[in-house]
């Protein structure tokens, strides 16, 4: 009995430690006006195998004052826009990091698997990025 009780606290040990070196990586996008954008993908239902793509988004502001971020995305089949976000807009703190959902960050790609999003037809870019200085975010 002892013995099964070993096991099974040391298997609920090994499971609570694993999220703590499970961290969520983004790939660099790009630097402009000293906010770092980074993106990672994933599926809108992370157990259904041909749901939609989901796009996250992280930026960071590397600058020593507030900055409020405009922007708008697009999703390319052949360098032609099928689909666009317009004039998302968020305000970031001095060295502080926002990413996906709650930050509204999140995007989906409507119809487009993840496999798809990975294909070489398909492209997506942040454009219109403008940074402007703002005395704080409230």
């Amino acid at each position: 009995m002892k013995k099964l009780f070993f096991v099974l606290f040391a298997g609920l040990l090994l499971g609570f430690s694993q999220p703590v070196s499970a961290q969520v990586e983004y790939t660099y996008f790009d630097n402009r006006d000293g906010v770092l954008a980074e993106y990672r993908w994933q599926r809108s239902h992370p157990f259904k195998k041909g749901s939609d793509a989901m796009l996250n988004i992280q930026l960071t502001n590397q600058s020593a004052y507030s900055v409020e971020v405009v922007f708008s995305l697009g999703f390319y089949n052949d360098n032609q826009l099928m689909l666009e976000s317009r004039g998302n807009r968020v305000c970031i703190k001095p060295g502080q990091r926002i990413r996906g959902h709650r930050a509204g960050l999140r995007f989906s790609a409507e119809g487009i698997s993840l496999e798809m999003a990975q294909a070489a037809w398909f492209s997506w870019d942040l454009f219109d990025f403008e940074v402007k200085e703002v005395p704080d975010c409230k």
